[in-house]
């Protein structure tokens, strides 16, 4: 189909979920083609439900709710706006209350902190060395860390939400 649309050499491509439903393999492949039509000088208009699509093949990014431009900007001013954040988890051998209350050193602060136990979990929109300060700040009170994991927030759930 990708073949049939470029015969006439539109000024103008427009794809509409062209992932949908393909094998991994061939995900890969028409996000290649894609790139390698924009590299070219193709404009190429994407439809998808796949945010980590549009992020990696787009430059300017509109979102769209029942016929409503939402947003419409680069996809980091878009998941800035959003609130978009990161989640720093670190398990430690003992309580991690002490590393906890030490992140309030950090410029900018965390967003959010919630210890249980020996894990702390940080949810932030600035995270830019905070897994560095959680390993020294643990150090420093004697801990030693198991396990430490950064992941955006859109992938986890929310402790919130059941």
């Amino acid at each position: 189909m990708i073949g049939r649309a470029l015969m006439h050499l539109p000024e103008v491509l427009f794809h509409d979920e062209p992932t949908a439903g393909v094998d991994p393999q061939a995900r890969d492949d028409l996000w290649q083609i894609i790139a390698s039509l924009h590299e070219t000088g193709q404009t190429v208009v994407l439809t998808t439900h796949y945010l980590d699509e549009a992020e990696a093949l787009c430059q300017r990014l509109a979102v769209i709710d029942h016929g409503h431009l939402l947003a419409c900007d680069t996809p980091e001013a878009i998941k800035a706006s959003s609130g978009a954040q990161t989640v720093i988890t670190v398990h430690y051998d003992a309580d991690a209350t002490p590393a906890a209350e030490a992140l309030h050193s950090i410029p900018g602060g965390p967003h959010d902190v919630a210890v249980d136990g020996p894990t702390v979990r940080v949810r932030t929109t600035h995270s830019d060395g905070v897994l560095g300060h959680l390993l020294r700040i643990g150090s420093a009170a004697g801990l030693t860390v198991h396990d430490a994991t950064t992941q955006p927030a859109d992938r986890l759930p929310h402790p919130d939400r059941t």
